[in-house]
């Protein structure tokens, strides 16, 4: 019951849930290792987009299968009375 109160107690505060959360598993919180600036976050997905990118640069483009597809011509329209 400590635990689902310390989170009912959280109302919303995700840095707090977390820290209860952390708390719970047993895992030291580290106010340092938690939290990260912005230029941190932009700087890491970055250089993760640009790792993927270089990683698939060799890969053949996929071709997309073509199917055929009806107009809206071609359709029954629907009237209240049937929905």
């Amino acid at each position: 019951m400590h635990w689902l109160k310390k989170i009912a107690d959280s109302k919303g505060d995700m840095k707090r849930l977390w820290r209860v959360l952390h708390s719970a598993l047993g895992e030291k919180y580290d106010k340092e290792t938690i939290e990260h600036t912005a230029d941190e976050c932009g700087t890491f997905f970055k250089t993760k987009v640009d790792s993927i990118r270089a990683s698939t640069t060799v890969a053949p483009l996929y071709q997309v299968p073509r199917r055929e597809t009806g107009t809206l011509i071609e359709r029954t329209p629907v009237t209240a009375e049937k929905i």
